[in-house]
């Protein structure tokens, strides 16, 4: 079972690679727009879904720091696209998303019960934030150039 959810996992940067990409090859305002506009929503739907892992391990154990970041990842990723859609800015919308995954690899490290998970979940888990948060400081450093 292991190498199945390994999989998805890997499976899940495919978004990040391309929308990466994607803002790199192409020239076409409207596209470069959409491409920022998807990398945002992905890595929003991603947090939240981490955040969810934090409502599971939250609920049995009452602790109100882990029910604040069950959610706190959902309202903020929501908040970050609304402002990147009225108002084109979406260099620092990446920045602090690419952050929040960061900073929840750093919470789930210290909140997250180790007996509860596969013992390979935080390798897993620090690939994949590597990976994605990557992909996210690049995707708002094209708005650099």
């Amino acid at each position: 079972m292991p190498i199945f959810y390994q999989t998805l996992g890997y499976a899940g940067l495919i978004p990040f690679v391309g929308f990466t990409i994607g803002l790199y090859m192409f020239s076409a305002p409207s596209f470069i727009a959409a491409c920022a506009t998807m990398q945002l929503v992905y890595a929003g739907l991603i947090l939240s879904f981490l955040g969810g892992i934090h409502w599971a391990h939250g609920m049995p154990r009452k602790h109100a720091l882990q029910l604040s970041l069950a959610m706190g990842p959902s309202i903020a990723s929501l908040i970050l696209i609304f402002i990147s859609l009225g108002s084109y800015v979406y260099t620092w919308p990446l920045l602090i998303m690419g952050f929040g995954f960061i900073g929840l690899y750093i919470a789930d490290k210290k909140l997250l019960e180790p007996s509860w998970l596969d013992t390979d979940y935080f390798t897993l888990r620090l690939r994949l934030t590597a990976v994605v948060s990557v992909c996210l400081f690049l995707s708002a450093i094209a708005f650099w150039i």
